[in-house]
């Protein structure tokens, strides 16, 4: 993994050019606000309610130990992004059980230009939210070859929920966390709705906060709330069947060695 962090260091050095771009000056006033206590608000004050507040909040906190420029918020996100090579290597070894196919993948991240353009040549939130994303899949593939706990999956949406706060396209996260949960050894869909319930709780933790700020300045619930909603219904329905261990004559296609069958 240090081999493979190295890469996307020098792969950045390589490419040091950078600039501001448009949205990025609104990011870099968002977290000049918050790094001087001013609260989430545009420069006229008004709350701002076009986007989570994570990654001005991450540039804010950067801030704090370097000094506060455009410059070293680019070298910042950097950093940042060296965890999308590490994270690749790690779950790619933890799937294959082989190094060296996990240093590869974690190499062919490091280099991708996308990593770059993501938040490597200009202030935008992309990479990071891919950050998050990377992080909650490691965090589900990291028991393998057993399932994910409902720790596992409690932590992951928790992973969600603050990539949904740096950017709303993280929550395709969510996908492909249950095509994982649904194909991994001892899964499929029932295992899937049993791991959303507590996934669905931890991003609600996040997500839910800032569904009150929305709310509280005149912003409508939208959609995203009602699909944490609705997954933890749906998750907390396929719970209520009360499971029971598999006898040796039951097992069959209706109950497979080491699974556990629900009562009707």
């Amino acid at each position: 993994m240090a081999a493979v962090t190295l890469v996307g260091f020098l792969a950045f050095t390589q490419w040091d050019d950078w600039f501001v771009n448009h949205d990025g000056t609104s990011y870099l006033t968002l977290a000049h606000n918050l790094a001087n206590g001013r609260g989430y608000v545009f420069p006229d004050g008004s709350p701002a309610t076009f986007r989570g507040p994570v990654y001005p909040m991450t540039i804010a906190l950067s801030w704090g130990v370097l000094e506060e420029s455009a410059r070293s918020a680019i070298w910042a996100g950097r950093a940042l992004l060296l965890g999308i090579p590490a994270l690749t290597a790690l779950m790619i070894t933890r799937l294959t059980g082989c190094p060296t196919s996990g240093a590869a993948a974690g190499v062919l991240a490091a280099v991708q230009p996308v990593t770059l353009i993501a938040g490597g040549l200009y202030l935008v939130p992309d990479g990071l939210a891919a950050l998050w994303v990377l992080a909650a899949l490691t965090v589900v593939v990291w028991p393998f070859p057993a399932a994910p706990s409902p720790w596992a999956y409690l932590a992951t949406g928790a992973l969600l929920g603050l990539g949904t706060l740096t950017k709303d396209t993280a929550m395709v996260g969510v996908v492909i966390v249950a095509a994982y949960s649904a194909s991994a050894p001892g899964g499929g869909l029932l295992a899937a709705l049993r791991g959303a319930m507590p996934a669905a709780f931890g991003a609600g933790a996040f997500l839910a906060p800032w569904r009150v700020f929305l709310a509280t300045n005149g912003e409508a619930p939208g959609a995203l709330l009602l699909l944490v909603g609705v997954t933890a219904l749906l998750a907390g329905a396929a719970l209520a069947r009360r499971p029971i261990p598999c006898s040796a004559r039951e097992e069959g296609p209706a109950c497979r060695p080491g699974w556990r069958r629900s009562s009707p």
